[in-house]
């Protein structure tokens, strides 16, 4: 979830107040669609088991149109276009009155988890990063999705009363806290010697070592805090993870899958390389105080990273543990030990 937009804003930055006339989505974010869509049939219960029955309604912001796709109860004011069999599913438009083309987030419209999305950039290399975000998004829609997400999440207690969802962006984490920051960048060197060691002699220590580094810091936080702490490297860190596995995964098997001429997944093995590095990198250089919320996506990703290798099965359990993965270290023979200052 790169940024959260609750309906309401929704409605006021995206939404015209009339049906649009349109005939059908352009053939080049068509193409891209269904890319996306394709990649995701293939791959994505190989990656974890039941992401492929997630919903898949999204909202294409272009100019001058708004396509909402795979939905079959649009917000009032969108008109349906013609079937679209190569999406194999419902297509509506409406004017994007703003003009505004949004970057890659995520909402619910009604009860549907919704991605918000603007097509690539005309160019081929665009077009490997714009399926990610997409599935990184699309992620969320499974998470979110489940039949106890939204109790679950609000039995955290981080709303403040509020049950619109914005405290998973806005909750008043201690970013600016020297104390914090330190014992937080602490924990991502440890974490990263951690992620090295994998295999090695020395691997079970550098693990250890993080999860001592990772209960320093939580012992600087509040309940709450930890709360939210967890709840980021469940959600967003692990969504972050699944859009690097879509495109290792999709790379093996479908790495020549074409649907029309130069709309191509070719390229995708050496794009899921440079993500695996870009989350390492992230994990190495970002600061808590400068990155906010975002600096616990690499440390989610990594954490599941490490899963993998030492609990293979940890993806099984996932829905039964929201929100926090201490518990897969702990089914691994490793726990933090984390008490109240």
């Amino acid at each position: 979830m790169r940024s959260l937009f609750l309906t309401a804003c929704l409605t006021a930055m995206f939404f015209a107040p009339a049906a649009w006339a349109a005939d059908d989505l352009p053939p080049g974010e068509r193409a891209h669609l269904k890319l996306a869509f394709g990649l995701a049939d293939a791959v994505a219960d190989e990656i974890w088991p039941g992401w492929g029955t997630a919903p898949r309604t999204t909202i294409l912001v272009t100019r001058p149109t708004e396509f909402m796709i795979c939905t079959d109860r649009p917000p009032e004011g969108y008109g349906p276009l013609a079937s679209n069999p190569e999406l194999g599913c419902p297509v509506f438009a409406r004017a994007n009155a703003s003009g505004r083309l949004p970057g890659a987030t995520f909402t619910i419209v009604g009860r549907q988890p919704t991605v918000i999305i603007a097509p690539p950039l005309r160019t081929d290399r665009a077009w490997l990063p714009w399926i990610a975000t997409w599935a990184h998004e699309h992620f969320h829609q499974w998470q979110m999705s489940q039949p106890d997400y939204i109790e679950a999440a609000e039995a955290l207690g981080l709303g403040g009363g509020d049950t619109s969802g914005a405290w998973m962006v806005e909750y008043p984490f201690p970013y600016d806290d020297p104390g914090v920051g330190r014992a937080f960048k602490e924990m991502t060197r440890a974490l990263d010697a951690a992620q090295s060691a994998l295999g090695a002699a020395d691997g079970s220590a550098a693990l250890s070592v993080y999860l001592s580094a990772k209960a320093r810091f939580k012992r600087m936080l509040s309940p709450p805090d930890r709360r939210y702490l967890d709840f980021q490297l469940w959600q967003e860190g692990v969504a972050l993870f699944a859009e690097y596995q879509l495109a290792a995964v999709g790379a093996i098997r479908l790495g020549r899958f074409e649907v029309a001429p130069g709309y191509h997944l070719a390229g995708l093995d050496r794009y899921a390389e440079r993500l695996r590095r870009s989350i390492l990198t992230d994990l190495r250089t970002v600061r808590l105080e400068s990155s906010r919320r975002l600096a616990f996506y690499p440390v989610g990703a990594v954490e599941a990273l490490v899963l993998d290798y030492i609990h293979p099965s940890w993806r099984d359990g996932y829905l039964e543990n929201k929100f926090s993965l201490d518990w897969a270290f702990e089914e691994a023979g490793l726990r933090e030990e984390v008490r109240s200052p």
